[in-house]
């Protein structure tokens, strides 16, 4: 056997080792009722879908220069939504063997769909924070430089 042939088995040996420990990890994770990798994931992602939906709901019809902003925390939302629906396919509704090992080869499967929507989220909480930090600075500005009544100024 050629030496390329023994370093191309012994990777591909490498990856099915890789692949069979997440998994059993992930079996055992969830056989034992217990997510900690998604845990802070769903926890956040579901605090986000509730402030962006208060959010959305008591804007009303928003006046112009807040429709990017409502927009926004609507795709934020929606984000949020589709993490917690991925989460949520990754739990296992019954502790039967069969239940168990579908649950964890959906959770090795969509764990980088999980990071992305993950990264996405957070790109879009901070272009939310940056928009409402603007918005305030801008609603803020007119009057931090009113001019000085002759009241204030023996205060």
């Amino acid at each position: 056997m050629d030496p390329a042939s023994v370093i191309g088995v012994a990777a591909s040996a490498i990856a099915f080792l890789e692949f069979t420990y997440k998994f059993m990890a992930a079996v055992h994770t969830i056989y034992d009722n217990r997510h900690p990798e998604y845990a802070s994931v769903e926890d956040t992602s579901r605090k986000m879908k509730e402030w962006s939906a208060a959010f959305i709901a008591q804007a009303g019809p928003p006046p112009s220069e807040q429709v990017p902003l409502v927009s926004l925390a609507n795709q934020c939302s929606i984000m949020a939504a589709d993490i917690i629906r991925k989460i949520e396919r990754t739990k296992s509704s019954k502790r039967n063997a069969i239940a168990v090992v579908l649950a964890a080869l959906r959770t090795v499967c969509s764990k980088s769909d999980i990071l992305k929507l993950q990264k996405d989220l957070d790109s879009c909480r901070a272009q939310l924070h940056l928009q409402l930090t603007m918005t305030q600075r801008w609603e803020l500005l007119p009057t931090c430089f009113s001019p000085i009544s002759a009241a204030d100024k023996l205060l």
